[in-house]
């Protein structure tokens, strides 16, 4: 396995984190968690808005792994595009609250947002 899939192992597994440590916490499956993971594995959801934050966690995951690979260093520490990530995260999670996101949950689709920019290198004061 190369290092560029490692890293983005990484990012990506941010996202499914939140809904491990509700399964932690509460072992029976709530209905919210499981209609949540529907929404985020259903293709139904591509061409609307849920389908575009399902993208937009993606890509926010691909771009500092991208970055942390081509680079070397985690996209916090980069004075241009890390303040530039850092407002692409803040708008997804100040947009979470105006849009219709069907079947996910928009606490777990801000706690992943939140993962990514840790795992990224920027503090939980900054996000």
């Amino acid at each position: 396995m190369s290092q560029r899939h490692d890293i983005y192992r990484r990012y990506l597994a941010c996202i499914d984190e939140p809904i491990k440590e509700q399964l932690r916490r509460t072992p029976q499956v709530g209905d919210y968690i499981s209609r949540h993971n529907d929404g985020w594995a259903t293709g139904d959801y591509m061409w609307n808005s849920a389908g575009a934050f399902r993208k937009s966690i993606e890509s926010l995951a691909l771009l500092a792994a991208e970055h942390e690979h081509r680079n070397g260093t985690l996209i916090a520490h980069d004075g241009f595009n890390g303040p530039a990530f850092l407002d692409m995260a803040r708008g997804l999670r100040t947009m979470l609250s105006g849009f219709e996101l069907g079947k996910l949950d928009a606490g777990f689709c801000d706690a992943a947002i939140c993962n990514i920019c840790a795992e990224a290198g920027f503090d939980q004061d900054e996000i």
